[in-house]
């Protein structure tokens, strides 16, 4: 087998080289499409480095607002607000013996604290022992080798989250001034906690430390998740996320209230038509346009429509008390006009008493079906736009209600699927005889026929919420939405998401055994049935609640669990989905890439989220500005203005083209270059006797001339020879280079 040849050779190194190269390039793309900031945890010195210790705090996991924390092997966890605490360097003053050590540290307006955790293995004995008898067996070592200034006041039995804990207080004396700390223990299975809390004393502290201590799980109860792996949003991102997919929801209706003709009534009418409606907020929870609210917000009862707008000061209803008080002082015996009924009526509705006995007479006779309300038409729509309701500008009428709303893009008339909502105008509930039993919970279903795929929310539920958590509320409050302000433009602003935020301060139930969520987030009018997130971007509540001023309340308000509305899910049979769906996973992922000024990567998505969902309220605005930063250069994913993926590739092709071009170029140059003329040997010489015949003499093939032959013409017998072969013979635009005479040549 013959060995290749050296230009064979070359050739395929150039040609490896070559691929190499374009490997090479490919890699570098490849790297740098696997770069990710979203997979850098967090890692430097905290926020409050004054503190910490050396200014060096712990940096174990992602930070976010919120999360959980896991000492080093598991034995407790806790929940904790990052607005509030930072997890801190371990204080010198720690012993050896000390286990799980963690140090949180907390700097606000309102003070400083600190806590120091560990725990410690619970003996046999301290395994059988209740809390209290745990208390008495740690009150002496926990009180003993104090330091002079410290003085040990005495123990309790606190609650912490519906947890006993142990509370032990100490007196420490600091430049002659008294100040006071405590440390608290918690008992799990195998072991307790111990936590030593300091603060500056000012109001709240204790609360706060209390509410962070109060999350504490130990033992087989610390089944943390990984905190790096949830992925969490500030407040703005959040805002931006979730807002499409919140709803402003109205409900018209027209009404009557119907005397019984038994009543042989004089001056009540046989029937009193009113029309009303009200706002609150809901959200998608059903790619197929379903959506959550409050059952309040959607339906009510005869009892409620005739207190409400009665107390409202609604005209039909101002007419049907003058009536109905008239009505019974005729019954009196006593006859007025219509004027005199009038003032009959104000005088008696502005005593108390007066407006107990007429409102006692009004429940007995709508429970005796004397007074009957009648429904009429009844209406749902649903806002998913920046565009308000569009309202007729006449009174709504029972002949006007069906045009009194102009559907558009983005705002849907829907049918009310089913609710859960109790009756509080009973006269059983009003006397107390009975407790409100049920949720206030809604589903609607928008009743447009369009094959939009609707960005559902992801559902979480109370059991995953813990006391100090942040959360966002969203909503429609009417105070702040104009039609209820003299400052704000009701154009301009009913349609813009109203964002409150809070923690949830306790949770609580309902009369029914239902859980609630307390919270100070501020929720008004108009923010019944909107959702509540936590930081992860989860319902975990519906606004539906509030305790006003007046009844000693202040900012506390109530939101019903989502596990109430799984319950009407499956009641109903309407079903309602708790995870995400295309629509709204396109528009996560595209806000992330926009996040991070992946702008190219962002349009695909976006551009799924408008053939999904073309009345999406923020895509086109999020595209425009995308295509804005890449024209200015911003995206991270382009070079030169070209992907990357396509400079890189191109690079590494027209590497091997120059490459590859290079080598052909320098081979066909190589094959260009004339060699040098081999020198000739001499030709022997025979011996006369050896010499043939002249006419025995054939013309060999490659004549051999002398310098003068070519000058010379050639005879007929060499032409004859010339004219007999082709080797060697010249073409007519070629002549013979001379040759040098050799020696021993004919």
């Amino acid at each position: 087998m013959s060995k290749p040849s050296a230009k064979k050779i070359q050739v395929i190194g150039f040609i490896t080289f070559a691929l190499i190269l374009l490997g090479l390039s490919l890699t570098l793309f490849f790297l740098d499409q696997n770069k990710d900031v979203r997979q850098q945890a967090f890692v430097g010195t905290s926020d409050v480095n004054d503190y910490c210790p050396g200014g060096e705090c712990v940096a174990e996991f992602v930070k976010s607002k919120s999360g959980e924390y896991s000492s080093p092997t598991g034995v407790y966890s806790l929940y904790y607000d990052q607005d509030v605490w930072q997890t801190a360097a371990i204080p010198s003053k720690a012993t050896s013996t000390d286990q799980e050590q963690s140090f949180f540290v907390s700097s606000t307006p309102w003070g400083f604290a600190t806590i120091y955790l560990n725990a410690v293995a619970l003996s046999e004995a301290q395994s059988e022992m209740s809390v209290l008898a745990l208390a008495t067996n740690l009150e002496t070592q926990i009180s003993s080798n104090l330091a002079e200034n410290i003085r040990y006041v005495g123990k309790e039995i606190v609650y912490l989250n519906n947890r006993e804990a142990i509370r032990f207080d100490f007196s420490e004396v600091i430049l002659g001034r008294e100040t006071t700390y405590q440390e608290y223990v918690l008992l799990g299975d195998n072991h307790y906690v111990e936590a030593e809390a300091r603060s500056s004393g000012t109001f709240g502290m204790t609360a706060m430390i209390e509410n962070l201590l109060g999350s504490i799980k130990i033992g087989v109860e610390a089944q943390v998740k990984g905190t790096t792996d949830e992925q969490t949003f500030n407040d703005l991102e959040l805002s931006e996320l979730v807002s499409p997919s919140v709803a402003n929801v109205l409900h018209l209706y027209c009404k009557e209230v119907l005397v019984s003709p038994e009543l042989k009534a004089n001056y009540l009418k046989s029937s009193y038509p009113f029309c009303s409606g009200m706002t609150g907020s809901g959200f998608l929870v059903g790619e197929s346009g379903l959506v959550a609210t409050n059952g309040h917000v959607v339906t009510s009862y005869p009892e409620q429509d005739f207190f409400m707008n009665l107390s409202m000061g609604h005209p039909v209803f101002v007419e049907f008390v003058v009536d109905f008080v008239r009505e019974l002082a005729f019954a009196q015996g006593i006859e007025t006009t219509a004027q005199e009924g009038q003032i009959l009526a104000v005088n008696t509705l502005q005593d108390p008493s007066g407006m107990q006995m007429v409102f006692g007479y009004i429940l007995e006779f709508f429970n005796r079906e004397v007074f009957t309300v009648k429904t009429l038409t009844d209406l749902h729509y649903v806002d998913l736009g920046t565009k308000p309701f569009n309202f007729s500008s006449e009174e709504l009428t029972p002949q006007n209600i069906n045009n009194f709303v102009t559907e558009e893009d983005n705002i849907f008339s829907a049918e009310l699927m089913g609710f859960d909502f109790a009756n509080f105008f009973t006269k059983e509930i009003i006397s107390g005889e009975q407790k409100p039993n049920a949720s206030d919970v809604a589903i609607l279903k928008i009743n447009k026929a369009t094959n939009y795929v609707y960005p559902n929310l992801q559902i979480s539920d109370a059991s995953k919420v813990k006391e100090g958590e942040q959360i966002l509320i969203f909503g429609f409050p009417g105070i702040v939405s104009g039609d209820e302000s003299l400052l704000l433009d009701y154009t301009g602003s009913s349609a813009k998401v109203t964002v409150t935020k809070g923690i949830v301060s306790s949770i609580k139930q309902d009369t029914g055994g239902r859980t609630l969520i307390q919270t100070d987030a501020s929720v008004g009018h108009g923010n019944s049935g909107g959702p509540a997130f936590n930081q992860k971007g989860e319902v975990i509540g519906i606004a539906t609640y509030g305790l006003s001023e007046e009844t000693g309340g202040g900012n506390f308000n109530f939101l019903r669990d989502t596990a109430d509305l799984l319950e009407l899910s499956k009641s109903t049979g309407v079903e309602i989905s708790t995870s995400p769906g295309k629509t709204y996973q396109d528009w996560q992922s595209a806000l992330e890439y926009f996040w991070e000024n992946h702008f190219t990567k962002s349009l695909s998505y976006l551009n799924s989220v408008v053939e999904s969902y073309p009345t999406h309220p923020k895509v086109f605005g999020v595209i425009s500005e995308a295509e804005q930063n890449i024209k200015d250069g911003k995206d991270v994913d382009l070079l030169f203005g070209i992907q990357k993926v396509y400079v890189y590739v191109g690079g590494g092709l027209l590497a091997v083209l120059l490459i590859v071009g290079g080598v052909m170029l320098v081979l066909k140059k190589k094959n260009d270059r004339v060699p040098p003329v081999a020198p000739q040997a001499p030709l022997p010489v025979a011996e006369p006797s050896q010499m043939p015949e002249e006419d025995s003499i054939k013309p060999v093939d490659s004549p051999i001339m002398s310098v003068a032959d070519f000058n010379q013409p050639p005879s007929e017998s060499t032409q004859s020879n010339f004219d007999q072969t082709t080797v060697n013979q010249p073409s007519e635009r070629e002549s013979f280079p001379p040759v040098p005479p050799q020696e021993g040549s004919i």
